[in-house]
């Protein structure tokens, strides 16, 4: 049912060098607070919200030390004009 957009979901186990939780979502926020073309969904990203925008949806749950860091985006729009915009922003 998809006709345009990539939805990524990667499970990651996330711990501190002794074993103890860590805060995925902080990490992954402060790792992109300058991106402006990331755009951060309390609920799971859809891909119909991407299409046609240069933008990446992205949202971070976590059980314990298990993250799921769900992504999607227009893959579509990558002429070379799309990808000089993407650069300068």
């Amino acid at each position: 049912p998809v006709d345009r957009g990539i939805l990524v979901s990667c499970f990651v186990n996330v711990a501190d060098a002794d074993g103890g939780p860590v805060d995925a979502a902080a990490i992954v926020r402060e790792a992109y607070a300058g991106a402006p073309l990331v755009r951060w969904r309390a609920e799971s990203p859809e891909i119909r919200l991407t299409r046609g925008t240069a933008f990446c949806d992205v949202s971070v749950t976590q059980d314990g030390s298990c993250a799921v860091v769900l992504s999607a985006i227009d893959n579509l729009g990558r002429g070379a004009s799309a990808q000089a915009v993407q650069i300068l922003n």
